[in-house]
């Protein structure tokens, strides 16, 4: 996952440069911000941000919500370059939104795990669909979710590049 940082500091109401790190591996992220456009040359007072997939092409948009400005649409339009999973919980015995269900993918050789959560920050509410990034894998060999009722879901041999519906057993 590469990092979007939108910058206004609470006791202040000068503006800063909001910032993107670009995830280059072994845990080292470089700062890609004045490359993707002049909206990170601007000074704004942020006050949060909300990441999805707006128009549903795999790659993540970003809406900033600045303070006395207006808000910013991010749109990722550079044309997804790498393979994603966006996953759809609706839990039946679990709440409606699967809230607090574990899910964890393999592909490719790598594990990933997230949390379906109800909120994601301050002023924020990101797409409450669970978007994962796949690289180069055109398959995701497993995925398990363990739902907040107990129960745990399996499923194999899912192809990548598509949203995935998946309701609690």
């Amino acid at each position: 996952m590469d990092i979007f940082k939108t910058n206004g500091a609470l006791k202040h109401l000068y503006g800063h440069e909001d910032q993107l790190l670009e995830n280059i591996g072994e845990e080292k992220f470089a700062d890609v911000s004045l490359e993707r456009g002049e909206y990170f040359k601007n000074e704004y007072v942020g006050r949060g941000a909300c990441i999805g997939d707006y128009d549903n092409d795999g790659d993540m948009d970003i809406l900033v919500v600045n303070l006395n400005d207006s808000c910013r649409f991010l749109r990722n339009n550079k044309g997804n370059q790498n393979n994603w999973l966006l996953i759809n919980l609706t839990g039946t015995t679990s709440n409606r939104d699967g809230i607090g269900a574990r899910i964890k993918i393999i592909s490719g050789g790598r594990v990933q795990i997230a949390q379906k959560k109800s909120t994601t920050g301050y002023l924020s509410q990101n797409d409450p669909r669970i978007h994962f990034g796949l690289g180069g894998s055109t398959l995701i060999e497993k995925i398990e979710i363990q739902w907040p009722s107990g129960k745990v879901q399996k499923l194999e041999n899912i192809s990548a590049n598509q949203i995935l519906d998946i309701k609690e057993p």
